[in-house]
């Protein structure tokens, strides 16, 4: 069965954008249009979590940049290391969205203990800021001078896109 507009497919809301066929590449395309500007900011990007998985090769390989896989703390898997990738002098984090800051202090923290980086925290580009508990630049200001990559045209698109969802 060929994947098409008339094939249903079932996942939670954070994944629908990447999972559907028509939204994939709309994702991708917002996600390098904020970042380029930043592109000599970063030499990774850090991800955890599956969802990320799914976008974030595509995204480093057209920017250039090494990436960093962080493992959610009940992962199983084969490897023995919790955080694998390039060692690096800055790193940003994609994610889909901001609940309580956990998966961001997590990150941060095993690449600094676990992957022996001394890489710094540059920014945040975060693909679903409809659901995020932080969806706009000043919200990012208290978190140690972290900076939400998304450019103002991509939040107010993310925003319209969720208050009015096709």
């Amino acid at each position: 069965m060929a994947i098409n507009k008339i094939v249903p497919f079932r996942c939670c809301s954070h994944l629908q954008p990447i999972l559907n066929p028509d939204k994939f590449y709309e994702v991708i395309a917002d996600c390098l249009d904020s970042l380029r500007p930043h592109a000599d900011k970063f030499d990774a990007i850090a991800i955890s979590g599956y969802s990320m998985a799914l976008i974030a090769p595509v995204i480093a390989y057209e920017l250039g940049k090494g990436m960093i896989v962080v493992r959610k703390m009940n992962d199983d898997c084969a490897s023995q290391f919790p955080v694998e990738g390039v060692i690096c002098d800055s790193y940003i984090i994609i994610d889909d969205l901001v609940c309580s800051r956990d998966t961001l202090d997590r990150v941060r923290r095993e690449i600094r203990n676990e992957h022996h980086s001394p890489a710094k925290l540059y920014g945040i580009y975060l693909y679903k800021l409809v659901h995020s508990s932080l969806k706009y630049h000043e919200q990012f200001a208290d978190y140690e001078g972290v900076l939400l990559l998304n450019s103002v045209e991509n939040i107010d698109k993310q925003l319209e896109e969720g208050a009015n969802p096709s």
